[in-house]
């Protein structure tokens, strides 16, 4: 009777640490081919958080940045967006869930860029100084 419960259990177990302790996580595409060059110079240039990953993570980053670029609009209000917003904007989402990489801002459909900031009454004419 008892051997119905510690074989499963026992199996579970060596499953848990063969994922978690053996197995080297792999991108789910092959980001190489598809992320351009010119974006991993940007990120190396202006995310420092990128800079510092390890190659296999940096593959995972690039991948997740491709992904939410997929899924989320980024749209400039009164300004023009370029390659360097979008990745900015995409990291700076991805670096605090790095570690969750299931999670992707499910209800987030779209990101608005302004060409001013805030004021206190929430109105964006307001002049920068």
């Amino acid at each position: 009777m008892t051997y119905f419960i510690v074989i499963p259990l026992l199996i579970f177990f060596l499953w848990v640490i063969y994922y978690s302790l053996i197995r080297k996580p792999k991108p789910l595409i092959d980001v190489n081919r598809i992320f351009p060059p010119e974006w991993k110079q940007l990120l190396q240039q202006h995310v420092l958080y990128y800079k510092n990953l390890q190659e296999m993570r940096k593959a995972d980053f690039e991948h997740r940045i491709l992904l939410f670029l997929a899924e989320k609009r980024i749209n400039g209000i009164d300004t023009a967006i370029d390659d360097l917003d979008k990745l900015l904007v995409a990291s700076s989402a991805i670096i605090p869930l790095f570690n969750y990489p299931y999670y992707n801002y499910p209800r987030l459909t779209q990101v608005n860029l302004y060409s001013t900031s805030f004021d206190d009454k929430f109105q964006t004419n307001a002049r920068v100084e």
